[in-house]
């Protein structure tokens, strides 16, 4: 039948052909699925569910095309052939090949159909035989791919959608317990990617192949490059990768983990494991393929735009869309009117609640849809801030989950239908590219119960090399490092708890990790527990033993045949305790077998114990984990250790490289071979080594170019490190006109989105104040990191090229279009943008700044900060992120000279007005954290002088914990107001951050503060003060900012601003435990806790005196004289405890003895004997000198006198000496917090 259809194809008339071929495929497959005689079954239960939703509907298991059948089953010989769906050649059966198996249709009854995963590509010639697969072929095919799988033919949504996720199909067949497989096309609107048609890879209208597979299948990854081969696609000459994608639709109460998939560098292709649909969890998990078929085609055609591709022979995309593009684009980015918009989304909200009230569910998700397209033009006119977004997103969520729960209800009421059918075709074998994937239970308790019952192999002295490998499909580079770092923990506290590593000293681990792969190698395990001796305490030898006879009481007899003591004179002794002589059974317990105990305690003590920030789950085992598990190696030398976990059982193969589609079976025959099996496999197993491995083959490419790769922070190549397996470094370059683009943002395409290296011409960073400050000469070339070795660079190399030209080229119309416009003129846009609902706009938060500066620049303008020249004080630590000409650093702002604040105020207003209109931009409404850069750039290109662009960009500064920090006055005093408005405005209306929750950033915002105040050295500046004048500025906007609410900001931001301090981040000196101390890490923590705590004790409000205290507290406390001066302190101070009434007036008069008279004598020259000590309250060392020098007369008074005498005025007036010395740092800083440390 396909073949007819294809014959037709090529003779039918081409603007014809897409949908009366589509018509026909979908017949042919309907007469195919009526043919089978077991059509949806609509009967109804005979009652009514009721209204509170119940899971206790009976569910039919059942076996498909796309589920693992029986393990008892026998798959197909190495040697049988199995014919490929659509192909006359007979394709050799592998152990990633499907079998034919009888499987449900995507409605859940069952038909017999095709399932091979064939991945050798059909090749790309049409069937028009023009030598191109046109763009309706590519949906036919793929139509006829599934279809053959076991899937539905599903129609598009007659009504716009984002995305084919939102069609019915999707969104409602998702939930629920009824089995779904299905697929379609689906046109997606995507307002926000109106172009006018001039972008090569973005349009408004794209076109979507969206499969949903549920329950998801194990081999769904090789069933996804199947269809690429359908499609002509040659997997082993593209690179082709699975990259994190941790999607969501906060429109939808939807969200899942999964991958985009790229091939050389573009991403084709989205797959989600969803996880919830409509607020309601999923059970089975749904498997969602997403395809891009116009970048598919592009790449399967060899176009570099769009509007080039062979839509059907002799026409074009661009013919038939072009038009369309363009005219929907001026509508959405121009035209739409924003207010008969917000309209229409009340209008749509209001029509689906009611039907929501008539129980309607169908009706009112159709409705929901046209808020999500309202809401989308309205993006896309700019009309939606961050909370306003927040906003209607929480609207249409609250829609979009009434939906999901309506239907639930009414689909239980029907009994959930679907997959009810009995099946009447037995199920075959349907192995996986994983030969070990899905084993069931039973299996594995044979297994085990065979490897404990089998007796003990001969071993040698030398201990067991065992190896644990948990194979998955790709780990996101974060959750790969998180899962080795728990395995390793979790395995070696198993091994020690076992008693299995004797010789902890000769035991050696490896560990190994890939994006599919981590494991650990440990050497010198034993083979078996060491015996272990013990005496078990028996009862009272008077009670156990007859004191005449000297036989056994009843007692004794019991104690001796619950323990099975053969022989109680050799096994058992009389011993003396403290509570008499008592019976003790002296045994020596056989140690257990290593490979019967590890398969008993490995996957509840190891593997159920890794954990990750966002886990999920994909088949009915329940486990929860980052991504699937796939299969499961576990060794102790060549044995296999039985476990299951994630519905595999452990095996002795790994697997290989998934270069050609199906991963090769490598056979591991003892654990020791490991490395040997993954290195002839061309896999890098070691993280370090492939690091190296790029970053020598990236430098190589680089200096080609006179060039070194920009990877300031080595953060690129920790990432790219984790997302291969078998580095191979490319060169790609891109047109050189694109260099005119600000840096940052080719940095940014470059990094953030395609992960490349960009090339930084050597000695290329600018020093010039008349440059912007993160501009860089850049070469006109990139690295490319691909997985594996290619069979065809060239064609890699080219695809990423073409890719990154695509991206340049919508940074570029982005660009050009905000030049053409004022900076100025952005300004207004943002009462567009809301900040937060009850906060007002950007617009009204831009106000607020502007009227927070002035009382900013006066309160930095107090600042006092002295730099001591005694050279045992060193000067402060500069922050690691100056430059080395950077005058904002502590040590350069002491020898800076004052700035002019009158002309900083002036500077300071003028940027303020523009603080935010870079926001308002097209080129950072696309790439958010080019927020600020891009101000600063545009300043400079329209005229501003140099300080006030420079302020646009240090506004966002810090951006992260160990960012650089504002360098002038003027940038100083806009990112302490945008932070101070933005802390005190969500504090005053109830959005605090949670404990889990932060999402304003208010923690990041509140450390940003104190960084600021602390690195810039602002000794004058109060948080209290600050946290007052923006609450007076939001009184002038009618909002009053209660006392209690600045009371819980402050409190707050001390704890910001005490975690800071004990994070490495704060940069402080490196801490020496105190001389006699204990050098473990734990004292030295400890110590540095109470130091941090006994400073903020005094400045917590002054976060700068604080840090600056603490700089020079640190290297004093490993010295004698600070010994000396906390001993000083100390002996006088715990006298005075719980003397609250000691006021430090002392009569001189009542000295009795002649070492009193020195102590007051040494007092009064030294300062003490007034209200306030000679140094300042952030003089560390004047303090310690202070104490040192009166440390022997303090001594001799208290080893000379009794201080607690009975004579009431002679004890107060001897108190109330020891409290003037008590009192004697309380200014610096609270010494009671180091007693215990000297």
């Amino acid at each position: 039948m396909v073949k007819r259809l294809a014959h037709e194809h090529r003779s039918g008339t081409p603007t014809m052909l897409f949908s009366a071929a589509a018509l026909q495929v979908r017949a042919c497959v309907r007469t195919v699925w009526r043919g089978t005689g077991h059509g949806v079954r609509w009967s109804p239960c005979g009652r009514v569910a009721s209204q509170r939703l119940s899971w206790s509907v009976p569910r039919r298991r059942h076996s498909g095309p796309l589920c693992t059948q029986s393990a008892s089953a026998t798959p197909p010989s190495s040697g049988e052939t199995l014919r490929a769906p659509g192909s006359t050649e007979n394709v050799r059966a592998s152990d990633g090949m499907i079998a034919e198996s009888a499987a449900p249709a995507g409605t859940g009854t069952r038909t017999t159909a095709k399932t091979n995963v064939e991945t050798r590509p059909r090749g790309a010639v049409g069937a028009n035989g023009t030598g191109a697969l046109t763009f309706q072929e590519a949906i036919l095919r793929l139509q006829i791919y599934w279809a053959e799988r076991g899937c539905l033919l599903w129609r598009p949504y007659n009504a716009e959608v984002g995305a084919g996720t939102m069609n019915p199909a999707t969104f409602l067949r998702a939930l629920g317990p009824e089995p779904w497989n299905v697929a379609y096309e689906e046109p997606s609107v995507r307002p926000d990617d109106s172009r006018y048609g001039e972008n090569p890879n973005r349009i408004q209208q794209h076109t979507q192949f969206q499969v949903i597979l549920k329950p998801a299948p194990p081999n769904s990854q090789e069933l996804l490059l199947g269809s690429y081969a359908a499609l002509g696609i040659d997997i082993d000459a593209h690179d082709i990768r699975f990259v994190e994608d941790n999607w969501e639709s906060p429109a939808l109460g939807a969200w899942g983990l999964g991958y985009e998939v790229w091939m050389d560098g573009c991403e084709i292709t989205q797959y989600t494991y969803f996880q919830q649909v409509g607020g309601f969890s999923l059970d089975p998990i749904a498997l969602e393929i997403t395809y891009g078929m116009e970048r598919i085609l592009m790449t399967v055609q060899g176009k570099s735009h769009f509007k080039d591709i062979l839509y059907a022979p002799g026409i074009t995309y661009g013919e038939v869309f072009l038009q369309n593009e363009i005219e929907m684009s001026r509508y959405n980015l121009e035209e739409a009117d924003v207010e008969r918009q917000r309209h229409l989304f009340d209008l749509s909200e209001a029509e689906a609640r009611e039907l929501l009230q008539k129980r309607l569910p169908i009706p009112a998700y159709h409705y929901v849809l046209r808020t999500s397209h309202t809401f989308n033009i309205l993006d896309a006119r700019g009309a939606v801030g961050v909370a306003e977004r927040a906003a209607y997103f929480r609207r249409m969520r609250s829609l979009a989950r009434e939906v999901a729960a309506l239907w639930l209800e009414r689909r239980a009421e029907l009994c959930f239908p679907l997959g009810q059918q009995p099946a009447i075709v037995a199920a075959s074998a349907a192995p996986t590219s994983h030969a070990n994937e899905a084993v069931h239970t039973e299996q594995v308790q044979r297994d085990a119960a065979d490897t404990v019952a089998a007796p003990g192999r001969q071993t040698s002295g030398e201990g067991a090399t065992l190896l644990i490998e948990i194979g998955t499909e790709e780990l996101p580079p974060a959750d790969l490092d998180a899962a080795v770092e728990q395995l390793h923990e979790h395995l070696l506290q198993l091994l020690h708890s076992s008693r299995l590593l004797p010789d902890a000293g000769r035991v050696k681990v490896h560990v190994r990790a890939t994006p599919r792969r981590h494991a650990i190698l440990v050497e010198g395990v034993a083979h078996k527990q060491p015996d272990q001796w013990t005496q078990i305490r028996g009862p009272p030898s008077r009670v156990a033993i007859d004191a005449q006879t000297g036989e056994l009481t009843a007692v004794g007899q019991a104690f001796a045949q619950r323990h099975q003591i053969r022989n109680w004179e050799a096994e058992t002794e009389r011993k003396a305790t403290k509570q008499g002589e008592y019976i003790f059974l002296n045994r020596t317990i056989q140690g257990q077998r290593a490979l019967p105990l590890l398969h008993e305690r490995l996957v509840d003590s190891v593997l159920a114990k890794i954990q990750f920030r966002r886990s999920m789950r994909w088949n009915e085992s329940g486990v929860l984990y980052s991504r699937p598990v796939r299969w499961l190696l576990a060794m102790l030398d060549d044995q296999v250790i039985p476990v299951a976990f994630g519905g595999v059982v452990s095996a002795p193969v790994t697997w290989g490289l998934r270069a050609s589609g199906i991963a090769p079976k490598l056979p591991v025959s003892h654990a020791q071979l490991y490395d040997r099996v993954l290195e002839r496999a061309n896999i890098v197993a070691e993280v370090s080594a492939r690091e190296q491995s790029i970053l020598r083959q990236a430098n190589a490419l680089a200096l080609q170019q006179d060039g070194v790769i920009y990877d300031p922070e080595r953060t690129m190549l920790h990432e790219v490190a984790r997302l291969i397996e078998s580095p191979q470094v490319l060169l790609g370059s891109f047109d050189e006109a694109y260099l005119a683009l600000p840096s940052p943002v080719l940095i940014t395409v470059m990094q953030k989105h395609q992960r490349y290296f960009p090339i930084e011409a050597s000695g290329s960073m600018s020093t010039s104040t008349e440059q912007d400050s993160n501009d860089l000469r850049l070469r006109n070339a990139f690295v490319i990191v691909a997985n594996g070795r290619l069979r065809n660079a060239d064609l890699v190399r080219r695809g990423n090229e073409a890719v990154i030209q695509a991206r340049f080229a919508d940074a570029k119309f982005f660009y050009e279009a905000d030049l053409k416009r004022p900076l100025a003129s952005f300004v207004p846009k943002l009462e567009g943008l809301i900040f937060e609902e009850r906060l007002g706009s950007m617009l009204d938060k831009t106000r607020r700044i502007e009227a927070l500066v002035p009382f900013v620049v006066d309160a930095l303008a107090q600042r006092h900060y002295r730099h001591h020249e005694d050279a045992g004080v060193p000067a402060p630590v500069p922050s690691p992120c100056d430059s080395p000409v950077d005058t904002a650093s502590p040590r350069m702002r002491a020898q800076s000279p004052t700035p002019d604040w009158e002309q900083v105020r002036q500077v300071a207003t003028e940027a303020a007005a523009l603080c935010k209109a870079d926001l308002a931009t097209q080129l950072v409404v696309e790439f958010t954290s080019l927020a600020g850069i891009m101000g600063e750039h545009y300043a400079r290109k329209q005229g501003y002088r140099d300080d006030v662009a420079r302020a646009l960009f240090e506004i966002v500064l810090p951006r992260s914990a160990g960012d650089q920090i504002p360098r002038t006055p003027a940038g100083v005093a806009l990112a302490l107001s945008d932070r101070m408005d933005s802390l005190v405005g969500l504090f005053g209306i109830g959005l605090a951050p949670k404990a889990n929750s932060d999402p304003f950033g208010l923690r990041r915002a509140a450390l940003g503060v104190v960084q600021i105040l602390c690195r810039g050295a602002f000794d004058g500046v109060e948080l209290s003060a600050l946290a007052e004048a923006a609450a007076a500025v939001y009184a002038k906007q009618h909002m009053s900012i209660r006392e209690e609410t600045l009371a819980d900001l402050l409190d707050f931001m001390d704890k910001r601003f005490e975690q800071w301090l004990l994070d490495p981040d704060s940069s402080l000196p490196a801490l020496d435990v105190a001389r006699g101390a204990d050098q473990s890490q734990a004292s030295a923590t400890g110590l540095h806790v109470s130091a941090v705590r006994a400073v903020l004790q005094c400045h917590r409000r002054r976060p700068a005196r604080a840090y600056r205290v603490l700089q020079q507290l640190y290297p004093l406390m490993a010295e004698e004289r600070f010994r000396d001066a906390v001993t000083c302190y100390l002996r006088p101070a715990r006298l005075v405890r719980g003397q609250p009434d000691l006021d430090g007036s002392v009569d001189p008069a009542l000295f009795q003895d002649q070492v009193e008279v020195a102590l007051w004598e040494a007092l009064r020259r030294g300062g003490f004997d007034a209200d306030q000590p000679p140094f300042t309250n952030d003089d560390v060392l004047g303090m310690v000198q202070a104490l040192r020098t009166l440390r022997p007369s303090v001594d001799a008074f208290l080893d000379g006198v009794m201080v607690m005498v009975d004579e009431p005025a002679l004890r107060r007036n001897r108190l109330n000496l020891c409290a003037r010395i008590a009192r004697i740092p309380a200014s610096v800083l609270d010494m009671e917090q180091l007693q215990g440390w000297f």
